[in-house]
């Protein structure tokens, strides 16, 4: 299965110990994993998945001192080929998110 899950500084969005990883679930799902330390994470993945007109599956949200750690499943949009499609534009869609709040 392909996966996307490098950590570590990628966008404005993403500090040290914030990562966005995306792997392949069959031929047209995809598991996305965002760990982060900002403030209001859920509403920022929930308006960058919107944005991107993603169908979410299932999703889960954990807070632990301090750290939210997102789970969820999409559908993978057919215009998108490959996990790294999908976690570059959600990249870019968090960012967006981040800056207009």
């Amino acid at each position: 299965a392909a996966a996307a899950s490098r950590g570590g500084p990628a966008s404005k969005f993403l500090q040290v110990d914030e990562t966005v990883d995306v792997r392949m679930v069959g031929r047209d799902g995809a598991a996305v994993r965002v760990t982060t330390t900002a403030n209001h994470a859920p509403a920022q993945l929930m308006g960058a998945l919107r944005s991107l007109e993603l169908q979410v599956q299932h999703a889960c949200v954990s807070h632990v001192q301090g750290v939210t750690l997102q789970d969820v499943l999409v559908d993978m949009p057919a215009s998108m080929q490959d996990a790294d499609d999908l976690r570059s534009a959600l990249l870019q869609a968090l960012q967006e998110q981040q800056d207009s709040a």
